[in-house]
């Protein structure tokens, strides 16, 4: 007996669309993250200039490669699960993943930001625009997918 328990709370109009593109940006997050893995595995000395004439700054490179492609294939498996809790549950922006998108903003964020003693000394080249102009674009995506996911989670698991 008793009565019916209440209904849960209503969720803001907002986080009823939370962010409807999630699935596209972690994909173009996967491809972007595999091109840069790929291209600093294949010419460390152009993405790093100077890397090659120290053995131990090399090996790093590679590290680092492998992380790129690890974060490609994260953000890929990503997109597969949302678009298929898409399909499930309609909507858009499960909270599953809002640690790799958090990351991934905080990441953008800081690659963006890194290119700044570059532009203060003037040794901005081709590497650090193409950092810049592929980054910063994402790093905004990323921190507005991040809030709309904020947003849109129930008060108690903000």
């Amino acid at each position: 007996g008793g009565p019916p328990p209440p209904p849960p709370p209503p969720r803001d109009a907002a986080a009823a669309v939370t962010f409807p593109h999630l699935a596209a940006l972690l994909k173009c997050n996967a491809c972007v993250e595999l091109v840069g893995g790929v291209a600093v595995f294949a010419d460390p000395e152009t993405v790093f200039p100077g890397v090659a004439s120290v053995a131990a700054a090399l090996e790093c490179t590679r590290w680092y490669a492998l992380t790129l492609c690890c974060l490609a294939l994260a953000s890929f498996l990503a997109s597969r699960d949302e678009d298929r809790r898409r399909r499930r549950e309609g909507g858009g922006g499960g909270g599953e993943t809002l640690p790799l998108v958090a990351g991934m903003a905080a990441y953008h964020v800081g690659v963006s930001l890194a290119q700044a003693p570059r532009v203060l000394a003037g040794s901005f080249g081709i590497v650090a625009w193409g950092a810049l102009g592929v980054h910063a674009p994402l790093a905004a995506c990323f921190v507005a997918a991040t809030l709309a996911l904020v947003r849109a989670a129930p008060r108690d698991q903000r």
